[in-house]
């Protein structure tokens, strides 16, 4: 047996599999497969997930009796190895050890030899998923990533739905919608989608709870204008995507009872007062505050109809930010936040203003980004609730 393969497509294979590894997972191993067509992919498995990548193969030899090669390459050893090519140009050409066919392979370039250890394991079959819907690459998970940073993983035991990114997918009105909450902080982003499957489906899996790191282990692919395939495997409960390229992600989902968040959402958004900031300016004024103040969580604001003040809890420093359109006030509103929970309430906002609404100083607090020619976000909803008084 002999393989000659692409090494770039190795090296960014390797990198995309080894994504959910467990690095202290010392059997893990990641799936070589190669037809006798030259067609070839890098796939690694457990029991959250499923991750895939196609390989350009330059050339393969078979012995008489295979149709294909299947090797479980020790995981650890092979992401060392990519990560250590510096030469992307030459290929590399994989052999059974004549000594030790079941447990290495031989790797060689040009002036260079490598043994690349095997484990003894079953490779499976590919998952047999189905297709549901298609969705911008950019926008999907640049929605998801943004709400993934509300989550709470390290306190789900007491609320296991914090620790995920719900998403609901309606084919009636073509949206995706992702929300995500650690109790504190709650943040929903409606963006469209095409479904391709049944409606059937979308009514018995009304909602995906995607644990928080496997949500956001995928960034948007730069640049692109290109739509990923939803995809869903049933017999595991595994939810994810196809890209152009083939790569394939696959990820177990939570079991955890969806948050019921339609009467929060409706109960904060009866508000009467509104002030117009500058997010850049806000953001800077909670950095400088907080990096004078070592002793405090906590971030206050006070607000009114001059403008709106930073400051730490004791008022020992204090910045003011000028509000772009404020309501009639009749004294100011002083108000207190995590300073974390307001930095996660304001991180989904790809605005540079925002209207922050509230029915007073006890409410929860809404966050309407507005676009620079005064038009809503309709499609985002945020919300942050403050210290109590």
């Amino acid at each position: 047996m002999q393989l000659v393969l692409n090494t770039k497509s190795l090296v960014e294979a390797t990198a995309w599999v080894a994504k959910t590894l467990d690095t202290k997972d010392d059997k893990a191993y990641i799936a070589l497969v190669v037809d006798a067509d030259g067609q070839g992919y890098l796939s690694h498995t457990n029991g959250l997930s499923y991750i895939k990548s196609n390989l350009v193969v330059d050339k393969v030899e078979l012995e008489d009796d295979e149709e294909e090669v299947k090797l479980a390459l020790d995981a650890q050893y092979l992401k060392r190895f990519a990560a250590s090519l510096r030469d992307h140009e030459a290929p590399l050409t994989f052999s059974k050890e004549l000594n030790n066919p079941r447990t290495s392979l031989k790797v060689k370039r040009p002036q260079e030899n490598y043994t690349i250890p095997l484990v003894e394991a079953r490779i499976g079959a590919e998952p047999n998923y189905e297709t549901i819907g298609s969705v911008s690459d950019t926008e999907y998970f640049d929605t998801i990533n943004r709400l993934a940073k509300l989550t709470d993983p390290t306190n789900a035991g007491v609320l296991p739905v914090i620790g995920t990114v719900d998403v609901k997918l309606d084919a009636d009105e073509k949206t995706i919608t992702v929300m995500a909450t650690d109790r504190y902080a709650l943040g929903e982003i409606v963006i469209p989608f095409v479904p391709s499957t049944g409606a059937e489906f979308f009514s018995e899996n009304p909602n995906l709870l995607i644990p928080a790191e496997r949500a956001s282990m995928i960034a948007p692919s730069k640049g692109s204008v290109d739509n990923i395939e939803l995809i869903f495997e049933a017999k595991a409960k595994k939810f994810g995507y196809v890209f152009p390229d083939g790569r394939i992600a696959l990820f177990a989902l939570s079991s955890a009872e969806p948050l019921a968040y339609q009467v929060i959402k409706k109960s904060a958004s009866n508000t009467d007062s509104k002030a117009l900031i500058s997010l850049p300016e806000l953001r800077n004024a909670i950095a400088s505050i907080s990096s004078l103040v070592y002793d405090e969580s906590n971030i206050q604001l006070s607000i009114s109809e001059k403008g709106l003040v930073v400051s730490n809890i004791h008022e020992t420093n204090t910045l003011r930010v000028n509000l772009q359109e404020v309501s009639e006030l009749e004294e100011a509103v002083v108000v207190r936040f995590s300073r974390a929970i307001l930095n996660e309430a304001l991180g989904p906002i790809s605005t540079n203003r925002f209207n922050l609404k509230w029915q007073d100083a006890n409410s929860a607090f809404v966050l309407e980004p507005v676009y620079d020619d005064d038009s809503l976000a309709e499609n985002v909803f945020l919300l942050a609730i403050p210290e109590r008084s």
